[in-house]
């Protein structure tokens, strides 16, 4: 079922309230398995997510971990783990990523607006836009807020944004689906409505084809910029220590395709 964008900034101006995820992004409790496909994180990044890791004693914190992605090739190189995420779609698949592995890690339900964990950590991470599922000013002051209180004093927390639009716009979907998924009769396609920037939100839709018929899934993103996610994190406890706009360590700029905020808890 898709929820009409006309909705969405509808509920995104009342801006103090919180908006329910799961009834935003449908897909990722109706279709936890599209994620792999939708995901424009493969692998590349985790180079840099195992070396802010490695130097941290006991274990970290995996915001919004999904179907572990970023969680389990930690896990294997012997790092401590625990992976929140409130989709138990998406964990029941992490479960199985993990256990495939050969390696371990912890997997909690919990919403990360309000994190109720027994430990306090030394580092947090929230990658693979994490940041851009807060769409209101509700939601991101209860996300950081929930986080400062699961970190020690000094500890690191470090976001992987979106910096700009996904994808470009426009009334043709883009296909998703191999050759041969086509070939079967299956067809995944994606679509972008245009950016909104007076609410800052990036709509898309994704529809899934089959002989049966078309289920389609929403997902919205809303977009942050490096001053403004500064100005919120200080209200919440943490100072800023740099912004990179890759994983390669280049400092940001408007072209980067990543926004990556590195700050610590005070």
């Amino acid at each position: 079922m898709m929820l009409d964008a006309g909705i969405l900034k509808h509920l995104y101006g009342r801006s103090t309230s919180s908006l329910d995820f799961s009834a935003v992004n449908t897909i990722y409790d109706e279709a936890p398995h599209l994620y792999p496909l939708l995901c424009c994180y493969p692998q590349f990044d985790i180079p840099f997510w195992s070396e802010i890791a490695k130097p941290i004693r006991g274990p970290i914190l995996d915001l919004g971990c999904g179907t572990g992605r970023v969680t389990v090739p930690l896990a294997q190189k012997g790092i401590q783990v625990v992976g929140v995420d409130r989709s138990i779609g998406m964990l029941h698949l992490a479960a199985k990523n993990i256990s495939a592995s050969g390696a371990t890690a912890t997997f909690i339900k919990e919403d990360f607006r309000a994190l109720q964990l027994s430990i306090a950590f030394d580092l947090a991470i929230a990658p693979a836009n994490v940041i851009n599922h807060c769409f209101t000013t509700t939601d991101i002051d209860l996300f950081f807020s929930s986080v400062r209180r699961s970190l020690n004093r000094g500890a690191k927390f470090v976001i992987g944004a979106r910096n700009q639009i996904l994808g470009q716009s426009g009334t043709q979907p883009v296909a998703m689906h191999t050759p041969a998924q086509l070939a079967s009769g299956y067809r995944l396609e994606w679509r972008a409505l245009p950016y909104d920037h007076k609410t800052q939100l990036s709509l898309a839709i994704f529809s899934e084809i089959t002989s049966t018929g078309t289920t389609e899934y929403f997902l919205a993103h809303r977009i942050y910029y490096p001053d403004e996610a500064a100005t919120l994190l200080s209200r919440h406890g943490f100072v800023v220590n740099d912004v990179l706009g890759d994983f390669d360590g280049n400092q940001f700029d408007g072209s980067s395709p990543h926004m990556i905020i590195s700050c610590t808890a005070i």
